[in-house]
């Protein structure tokens, strides 16, 4: 259900289920607050601080080099969680008595506390914690809103009152997919027509029976996956010092599921241990559902892979294809003259979105378009900016002519003197169109890999437009596009190359029935060791030889007024689904193959959430429950997603792909409705 709001600042806000809402049980936190949440979506501003640095084993996000150089949205962004900490409710209610050791009093006793506002919610709140004691003098009426800012409890009960008692939030799933907990006594005192489910209830039964509904759903799949088959997810991270998580999800077209998180820190470079880690988690869904692993490139991972495809000789395995393109961005970005572009782009940016009144000035010549994507990968980001700068430039060159610019004491800055020169330099746009023209080929290829929907059948015919294109933009100057072309080849056949990308091509009816398509010999070959190896069986290969001139020649069902539309209208896995019921084993082959995805990160996993329950001395039963609420957060949080997506098998046009439009790294991290950022260290009691 969504519903429209407006909060006290008078601004609309779309309210779904998924929407954070803030509260406090009684006197206990609700253990789905703690470690900033556990949970696998999007997270805070001060959430993921801690994130910013860790290092990924195999993929950089680059979120600590964005954060040293000022790669970010808007000063709103980057200094929300500051503003909010000023604005704080609690101010109002303490005073700041010495702020390098951070001790501020209370109104009402006049107790005096270290460490901040944080630790004195908890006085305020009446809620022990460690040596805090519960202030006896604060008002009743005091106690939720010191904890809880007015406004946002004010838009919560406006919700629930809106919702009432249906069956969304009667659902105790509604509850465990939330990021932050909410307070009983407070909704059931100003909210007249919800009681919501009880503390112990959603840390016990309820939980359990949201788990087994999970898993319930999970047994379902398994017989769709004997048709669509899936992918095994590895993802991982590391701080870049001792701790190492990897995270084991699989992937299918009816969307992702979570299957556990592991601390793999003392054993991050044993590869027979993440062998039997990769092992267990596909005999758990079932070999024979199994069509590929996708994993980090490292030398263990990829040594633990060759250990799967000797058990299991049917199954593919490569690393990341999100994750080998962006490699060949970076490669590109290192070349001297791109370098020092980017670098100068990077300083524009920095100069803009360092000071809220140059920025928002900048928004009003712009009509609020944004210059910088801070949400997706970081040498990305390098390239999406100077994009938005280009298509900018006009705009960019009349800020420093607009009367308000001219009138006010930034003008006369040195460095803002130094920008305008560079804005009016015409090497710079020579440089950054080239860039863009060079760059746009590999930024649509990702775009279109990057996320878990049925790529499988594009990625290999991407790469082959991505290369024509740039030697059409250099209008076959081979002198100019040889470096980047060197690059592209050396990244593709070291990390991504795969007899199951040549396959799926060969088996996309939007590809291998174009009119311009021509005889490719890598492509067929990669067809016929792709099947030689995904068929043992003699029959089944016997069949395979009889079924390829039926559909090479589009006879039959294939042939049909109907197939012949759907080439382009249907997804290349549901073309065959429909009409490949003539040949059933290429078309077992071709549903299997064409129904997986190209890349394993597309949700931005909650790092430092998951590290700090490793971090954290836990009893057995505590470590089991937070694994619980992190099983059961992340499955409907993805749940979520897949069914927001709605219809994620859909055919793909290359040349309609817009890189400039939302990402899955973006579109997925979902709004912060409200502040949580004092909950990141919450304390968690079991």
């Amino acid at each position: 259900m969504v519903s429209k709001l407006r909060d006290t600042n008078g601004i609309t806000r779309i309210i779904r289920p998924s929407d954070k809402i803030t509260a406090v049980h009684g006197q206990l936190p609700v253990s789905t607050s703690n470690l900033g949440l556990l949970l696998g979506g999007t997270t805070s501003t001060a959430a993921a601080a801690p994130d910013a640095a860790g290092t990924r084993r195999r993929r950089d996000s680059g979120t600590s080099s964005l954060a040293e150089s000022l790669w970010i949205s808007s000063p709103s962004a980057a200094k929300s969680s500051i503003m909010v900490r000023g604005r704080d409710a609690c101010w109002e209610h303490c005073v700041l008595v010495d702020a390098t050791r951070q001790k501020v009093r209370c109104n009402y006793c006049h107790r005096e506390f270290s460490g901040g506002v944080y630790r004195m919610k908890f006085h305020l709140a009446q809620i022990k914690n460690k040596d805090i004691v519960p202030c006896s003098e604060v008002p009743d009426d005091q106690m939720v809103p010191n904890i809880v800012p007015p406004q946002q409890v004010d838009i919560m009960l406006k919700m629930l009152d809106l919702v009432g008692n249906m069956a969304v939030l009667a659902h105790p799933c509604y509850f465990l997919s939330l990021h932050l907990v909410y307070n009983q006594q407070q909704m059931m005192l100003k909210s007249k027509s919800y009681k919501p489910p009880t503390y112990e209830g959603l840390r016990s039964t309820l939980l359990e029976k949201v788990k087994e509904e999970i898993n319930e759903n999970h047994r379902k799949l398994k017989d769709e996956w004997k048709d669509t088959g899936c992918t095994i997810l590895s993802d991982n991270w590391s701080d870049g010092r001792s701790k190492s998580l990897l995270v084991l999800s699989v992937a299918s077209p009816k969307g992702t599921q979570f299957l556990k998180l592991v601390d793999i820190s003392s054993r991050a470079d044993d590869a027979y241990y993440l062998f039997e880690l990769l092992d267990s988690v596909i005999m758990e869904v079932g070999a024979e559902n199994v069509v590929q692993v996708i994993t980090d490139s490292a030398t263990s991972y990829a040594y633990a892979a060759g250990l799967l495809l000797k058990k299991y000789p049917s199954l593919f395995w490569f690393p990341c294809a999100s994750y080998s393109i962006e490699k060949m961005l970076e490669d590109i970005s290192k070349l001297e003259w791109v370098s020092t572009t980017l670098e100068e782009t990077r300083t524009i940016a920095r100069f803009i979105c360092s000071d809220g009144w140059i920025l928002s000035l900048m928004k009003k010549l712009t009509g609020g378009r944004e210059l910088v994507r801070p949400k997706v990968a970081r040498f990305m980001t390098h390239f999406l900016t100077l994009r938005s700068i280009v298509n900018q430039e006009d705009d960019l060159k009349h800020f420093f002519t607009h009367a308000d610019w001219l009138s006010s004491v930034h003008s006369r800055r040195p460095d803002a003197l130094a920008i305008k020169s560079l804005l009016y330099l015409e090497r710079f746009w020579k440089s950054a169109h080239e860039i863009i023209g060079m760059s746009e080929p590999l930024l649509k290829l990702l775009r279109l890999v990057d996320g878990d929907m049925p790529a499988m059948g594009y990625i290999y015919e991407g790469i082959e437009r991505a290369k024509m294109a740039i030697k059409a933009f250099y209008k076959g100057c081979e002198e100019k596009y040889m470096s980047v072309l060197e690059i592209i080849e050396r990244r593709w056949s070291t990390h991504c190359h795969s007899h199951l990308h040549a396959a799926a091509a060969f088996l996309n009816p939007s590809i291998f029935y174009d009119p311009s398509f021509k005889f490719d010999v890598n492509m067929r070959n990669g067809f016929h060791a792709a099947m030689w190896k995904m068929f043992p069986e003699e029959n089944d290969r016997i069949e395979l030889i009889k079924d390829q001139p039926v559909y090479i020649k589009a006879q039959g069902a294939l042939g049909s007024k109907f197939a012949i539309m759907g080439r382009t209208l249907n997804s290349p896995g549901d073309w065959w689904a429909t009409y490949g019921y003539e040949i059933p084993v290429l078309q077992r082959a071709a549903v299997r193959i064409l129904s997986q995805p190209c890349s394993s990160y597309w949700f931005k996993w909650n790092w430092s959430a998951f590290e700090n329950i490793y971090t954290k001395n836990h009893t057995r039963m505590e470590l089991e429950k937070l694994n619980d609420l992190v099983f059961v957060h992340c499955n409907l949080r993805l749940q979520e997603i897949s069914q927001s997506r709605g219809a994620k098998c859909r055919p793909v046009t290359y040349d309609e792909i817009d890189v400039s439009s939302e990402w899955p790294t973006e579109s997925e991290s979902s709004s912060l409705l409200l502040d949580d950022s004092w909950l990141d260290n919450l304390p968690f009691e079991c």
